[in-house]
């Protein structure tokens, strides 16, 4: 099996079913968003979408993730597929 990496820009994912980040993130609630931050280097999360396919994403330390609704707002990231 090859695992590619790749660099993403800032990014907008609609598709997730649901989300598991691991235990380098922070959670905050606002009024109309969750806002989850990357507390070390290498916070790991893993997204599962339709049609049963996932993603595993690799953020740097203090990188913002925006959820609102079933939407993921995406600043840049490594994917491994």
């Amino acid at each position: 099996m090859i695992i590619k990496t790749i660099r993403f820009d800032n990014t907008s994912c609609s598709d997730v079913l649901s989300a598991i980040f691991d235990e380098n993130w922070k959670r905050e609630l606002t009024n109309e968003h969750v806002v989850y931050t990357a507390t070390s280097y290498n916070a790991e999360v893993t997204l599962y979408l339709k049609d049963d396919h996932s993603q595993d994403l690799v953020f740097d330390y203090g990188s913002k993730i925006l959820v609102a609704g079933k939407t993921y707002h995406l600043p840049p990231h490594k994917e491994y597929r």
